[in-house]
């Protein structure tokens, strides 16, 4: 057998998936945390004429919905389709919430696509969240409910930590 240096051997090393979430600092052998990096639709939304910015941003989450689920066609998803009838699942959700918190520059929790479980209600929340937008848009979303209704159906796929997750950030919503 050979002798091997395994904290050597494996400094800086992850999972192939993993790669670049966490940097590792091969001296110390520790993670370090990113570094931040500007935010591509927020430095796009800047330059753009106001009446321009919720298109653009509507493009940017259709574009990472397609991405996330492997959607070669974006413009094919419907604004009022539930994400989760299109191939979301808990693990997709917070890969696309990661995605929208790098590309918007905002910070938003792992429980968004369960929350807003459609494109337009992703949108109009995000709209809000990142103010843009015309003033429609504001008042539409403040007669939405909070919540898009769940059918039984949809309760019943999902996972019974998918179920407590959904139901727990309802209660937080409801609390605030």
């Amino acid at each position: 057998m050979l002798p091997v240096d395994k904290p050597a051997l494996l400094a800086g090393w992850a999972p192939p998936r993993f790669d670049g979430l966490v940097p590792m600092d091969a001296a110390a052998g520790h993670s370090t945390p990113p570094l931040p990096s500007p935010a591509p639709w927020a430095q796009n939304a800047e330059n753009a004429p106001p009446e321009q910015r919720l298109a653009l941003l509507e493009n940017r989450v259709r574009l990472v919905v397609a991405d996330t689920l492997g959607i070669k066609a974006p413009a094919a998803i419907e604004p009022r389709a539930r994400l989760f009838d299109l191939g979301f699942d808990s693990i997709l959700a917070l890969e696309a919430a990661e995605k929208l918190t790098k590309e918007l520059g905002i910070a938003l929790h792992d429980t968004l696509i369960f929350e807003y479980p459609t494109l337009e209600a992703l949108v109009n929340y995000l709209a809000r969240a990142c103010r843009i937008g015309p003033a429609e848009a504001e008042s539409n979303r403040a007669a939405e409910p909070a919540f898009a209704p769940l059918e039984e159906t949809d309760i019943a796929a999902l996972s019974d930590e998918d179920a407590e997750r959904l139901l727990l950030a309802q209660l937080k919503d409801l609390a605030e």
